[in-house]
């Protein structure tokens, strides 16, 4: 079987640690079949014009044509040149291609397909993990014209495809409250690799510990990951509980980037908490992520939105137990023995949480919240979903 996937979103030169999550569905997917993986991005570090790398990652036939970024107008004429040359790579050196996944229905990947399923008699399916669609329904982004004729558009090319897939049911939800007719599949992220060697700590020894290191992690973009008022529940909590936890160091480590870091620092520092109990560690390799996790005590994400929150479960894959709010997807696999779910974006439930994490983090069973992660997310688990819908697609008539 040879399955193409084509990538609104992957790792590449500029930006290395870019929808690993993608990568990782490729690599789930050739356990049991030939995967080319097919993506365009732009470049500040080629030379020429274009740049065409074909390499092997892993397992993984790897296709990434890369233009020089220059000025908006310009960009978009040279990624529709892309996609020109890719469709001719991919006609000419691939002729048994069964079947196109296309990852992310907002994408002129879709062209691609549409060429090879009307030319070629190819069947694709589509795989969506944006958040676009959830911040439409739940009214963070406005849909001006611009948005409602794309949306139109997306909604009627997927209608050729042999349906959508998402991550979680809460993005299938809304997806079709905006009016989707597909027929929908559930297949989640993959989060544990089978050769990781994932160190639990062990707190049935420690009576007293006088640091509380809490971890969070997310892409610093205030409208939706909500790290602003993350940072009041946190400096309320701390006020509010100021004497009981007097002979505790609480410190919150936030890794990650984002367009919002500079304002979230400022407030980080008006709020009296930066380089004292607050810790913008930037953005990290996720091998390294895993490695420090086991150091933390707990793990908190305050979004508003997502569609699965991988940070979460890895979190949960080192043994932390969580705090998440109910932003989609965490409501589908977070039960109390793992932690804590809240309400979205109530700032009072954030305290109260914080608040009982830091009385009883180390009454938790890291090895159980670890081992559920293990169990249902995994290369292995992931892989024979995707080789049973591929299965009885390839056999639909």
């Amino acid at each position: 079987m040879l399955i193409l996937f084509l990538n609104k979103w992957y790792p590449n030169l500029d930006n290395p640690n870019s929808a690993i999550f993608i990568r990782k569905h490729a690599k789930a997917v050739s356990l049991f079949a030939n995967v080319i993986s097919f993506h365009i991005a732009p470049s500040k570090k080629i030379k020429k014009l274009f740049k065409i790398d074909n390499f092997l990652d892993e397992n993984i036939d790897t296709i990434i044509i890369y233009y020089k970024k220059t000025h908006p107008i310009f960009d978009v004429f040279f990624y529709l040149i892309s996609i020109l040359i890719g469709i001719f790579i991919l006609s000419k050196n691939y002729k048994k291609i069964d079947l196109i996944q296309v990852n992310i229905t907002s994408s002129f990947m879709l062209f691609i397909a549409l060429y090879f399923k009307f030319f070629k008699k190819i069947k694709f399916i589509i795989l969506e993990h944006s958040t676009f669609y959830p911040r439409i329904v739940n009214k963070i982004d406005k849909l001006d014209i611009i948005k409602k004729i794309l949306l139109l558009f997306i909604k009627w090319f997927s209608l050729f495809s042999e349906g959508i897939i998402c991550v979680s049911e809460s993005l299938k939800n809304a997806m079709q409250k905006i009016g989707f007719k597909n027929k929908f599949y559930i297949i989640p992220n993959v989060v544990f690799e089978e050769n990781e060697n994932i160190k639990i700590n062990n707190y049935n020894s420690i009576k007293f510990k006088y640091e509380i290191k809490i971890i969070s992690v997310s892409n610093l973009i205030d409208k939706t990951k909500n790290i602003s008022n993350l940072l009041n529940g946190f400096k309320i909590f701390l006020n509010t509980y100021k004497e009981e936890f007097k002979n505790n160091k609480i410190i919150l480590d936030i890794y990650g980037d984002g367009k919002d870091k500079e304002k979230l620092i400022k407030l980080a520092n008006e709020l009296d908490l930066l380089n004292k109990n607050v810790f913008f560690k930037g953005a990290i390799d996720n091998k390294k992520l895993k490695e420090l996790m086991p150091s933390y005590d707990f793990f908190v994400m305050f979004s508003k939105v997502e569609t699965f929150s991988v940070a979460t479960l890895e979190a949960m894959l080192c043994g932390l137990p969580v705090i998440a709010t109910k932003s989609g997807g965490p409501e589908e696999y977070l039960k109390p023995q793992y932690g804590i779910l809240i309400d979205n974006n109530n700032i009072d439930q954030l305290v109260n949480a914080f608040y009982f994490m830091c009385k009883n983090y180390q009454n938790f069973d890291r090895k159980r919240i670890s081992d559920f992660v293990k169990e249902n997310y995994s290369y292995k688990n992931i892989s024979s979903q995707f080789k049973k819908l591929y299965e009885s697609i390839l056999t639909r008539k």
